[in-house]
């Protein structure tokens, strides 16, 4: 049997895992973050915003070293605006991350076309980062580890806004993963 056969079918068997936690954010308001992952839990129907999936909800990760990888809705959206993206990815063998974003998602949208969103956003991201890296409760069955370690303010790039004002956003650090 030719390997490319192999794996796609064992892909096709590769069941996903699925949490959606609430994360401390500071004196903010906390985030919300769906977690894919692969699993050898059982499946079930489970909702996801306005659709459904089939997922083991809170079961076991499996795979070890796995890469992770972060989804950050459009405007207006949600942890579940790319949840098909989020479990074909995971069927794949990846554990995906997606942040329902403060002050711009379908419920709330007053940071939408704010320069609070220009700093708020990068931030979030960087705090789920932080949380899968750190405090996420499959952290310890992989390998994941930053390469190094920068201040967020160390790390900043110049905007202009229409009205001529120089800001300064957070650039989004990025974690090493082994």
């Amino acid at each position: 049997m030719p390997v490319t056969l192999i794996a796609v079918l064992l892909l096709a068997r590769t069941t996903v895992g699925f949490q959606q936690l609430t994360i401390s954010d500071g004196a903010r308001s906390a985030l919300t973050v769906g977690i894919w992952y692969p699993s050898a839990a059982p499946v079930t129907r489970q909702p996801i915003g306005p659709f459904q999936q089939d997922v083991a909800a809170s079961g076991a990760l499996v795979g070890d070293a796995l890469p992770l990888i972060l989804i950050s809705h459009g405007t207006g959206g949600s942890l579940a605006s790319h949840f098909d993206t989020a479990l074909a990815l995971a069927r794949a063998g990846f554990v995906v991350a997606a942040v329902t974003h403060t002050g711009d998602n379908y419920e709330d949208q007053t940071y939408a076309g704010n320069v609070i969103e220009l700093v708020d956003r990068p931030r979030q991201v960087i705090r789920v980062i932080d949380f899968m890296l750190t405090e996420w409760s499959e952290a310890s069955k992989t390998r994941w580890r930053r390469s190094a370690t920068t201040s967020v303010r160390d790390r900043t790039s110049s905007v202009n806004t229409p009205g001529g004002r120089g800001i300064h956003r957070a650039a989004v650090s990025v974690a090493r993963l082994s």
